[in-house]
């Protein structure tokens, strides 16, 4: 006698979710909006900071400036969905920005990055 070549099909039942409950999904947009625009506002005061920090015109403090800039830099290309073909100019205005003397009386950086993460959906 030969085997059977009869298999024995098996499908899985699909009940509908309870009553009260939610299916999972993604987190609700506002709240991540709110975490990027925090990130962005912790960004964004971090580069003043450094800017404010390198407002005396000595070269190594400039130096240095530029380098924390673009580490910081970096950071929000990565925490503000930046897309790849704009990252490194973001990372490299960072670093000018830090570098540049008689930049920090005007919170430029943390206005610019909160108002792209504001500006994003």
């Amino acid at each position: 006698m030969e085997p059977s070549n009869h298999k024995e099909v098996i499908e899985p039942e699909v009940l509908p979710p309870k009553k009260g409950t939610t299916p999972n999904r993604a987190e609700p947009v506002a709240s991540v909006r709110w975490q990027r625009f925090k990130q962005a506002l912790v960004s964004g005061l971090i580069l003043d900071l450094v800017d404010l920090y390198s407002m005396v015109p000595v070269p190594a403090v400039l130096i240095a400036g530029a380098v924390v800039g673009a580490l910081i830099g970096a950071y929000m290309v990565r925490t503000q969905d930046v897309p790849a073909s704009q990252r490194i100019w973001w990372i490299s205005l960072a670093a000018v920005y830090c570098a540049m003397p008689q930049t920090h009386f005007f919170p430029m950086a943390t206005l610019i990055v909160c108002y792209r993460a504001l500006k994003r959906r």
